[in-house]
């Protein structure tokens, strides 16, 4: 997997925003799960995580926006991606990792054809 964290600025390149108020990872790179996607994902009351806790993301995504913009320095890149279908599993749960990582293989590949 890749770390997607966002590299700390040096002091010269901040302007007006304190290392400690810059967001540790890109904007766009958080997902919110209503009500109705926990039910979904059988996340209830007595299963809800604690702030902080890590969990593997399994997801299925579809491509629905690619754009390109040309801007003074340089091209700005952006891909929208639907989840359409997804699973939490505790980090260290290699047999589910496994198991829906297998599951997702699937589905992609009969979703090619």
């Amino acid at each position: 997997m890749i770390d997607m964290s966002t590299p700390p600025p040096s002091a010269s390149m901040l302007t007006g925003t304190q290392a400690s108020e810059r967001p540790e990872y890109p904007p766009g790179l958080r997902i919110s799960l209503g009500s109705d996607s926990l039910r979904a994902l059988a996340i209830g009351e007595g299963t809800m995580p604690q702030v902080g806790a890590r969990m593997m993301l399994h997801a299925l995504v579809e491509v629905v926006a690619v754009s390109k913009s040309a801007g003074e320095a340089d091209t700005e890149r952006q891909v929208e991606l639907q989840i359409t279908t997804m699973e939490l599993a505790p980090p260290d749960s290699p047999n589910e990792q496994q198991r829906a990582a297998r599951q997702i293989a699937g589905m992609y590949e009969s979703s090619r054809g």
